[in-house]
């Protein structure tokens, strides 16, 4: 971390090549990326506007717990250990804006089944491994849980439209 920045590491981009399934994803978002989005997505480091946080130091390891991080598009909650050679073992959540989500929503619209009720898409993730190789691990288990809900309330809602002889649209047929 140096004057306000995680170096040599795009955050947002680097989670989001890891929760989806399209190889072609980062051509999607960048291909015609607005301005206020460039520093979060095609910038090589990652910036932030504020970090707070609780250390210990012992045994050459540092404990975080909890550590905040606010930037204007996406902050980022976190708790774990780092040694002094570089291994990392983060437990974090990452959750991108109203704003940056509605992008990325628009860009590739299965993310929409990951957003919540404040429309912004928060997904915790594990950061493990010896840096600078270490990336982030969405909770493959929580975005399984998110989609299976998502397709099942877009299920029940079908079916009781169809009991009650409702239309899609919500009148009565």
């Amino acid at each position: 971390i140096r004057d306000g920045a995680f170096l040599d590491l795009i955050l947002v981009d680097s989670f989001l090549q890891r929760i989806t399934p399209l190889p072609a994803l980062s051509a999607l978002l960048i291909e015609a990326i607005p301005g206020p989005f460039q520093s979060v997505l095609k910038n090589p480091h990652t910036p932030f506007e504020t970090l707070e946080g609780e250390a210990q130091i012992e045994n050459q390891r540092v404990l975080v717990r909890p550590l905040q991080l606010w930037s204007e598009h996406f902050s980022l909650q976190a708790e774990g250990v780092a040694s002094f050679q570089g291994e990392f073992d983060f437990l974090a959540q990452l959750v991108l804006r109203e704003e940056l989500a509605a992008y990325l929503i628009g860009r590739v619209n299965e993310l929409s089944l990951l957003s919540n009720a404040e429309k912004q898409i928060a997904i915790p993730f594990l950061y493990r491994g010896r840096w600078p190789e270490a990336r982030p691990r969405p909770d493959l288990a929580y975005i399984g849980k998110k989609l299976i809900a998502s397709q099942g309330r877009r299920l029940m809602e079908l079916v009781t439209s169809q009991i009650l002889g409702e239309s899609e649209e919500g009148g009565t047929s």
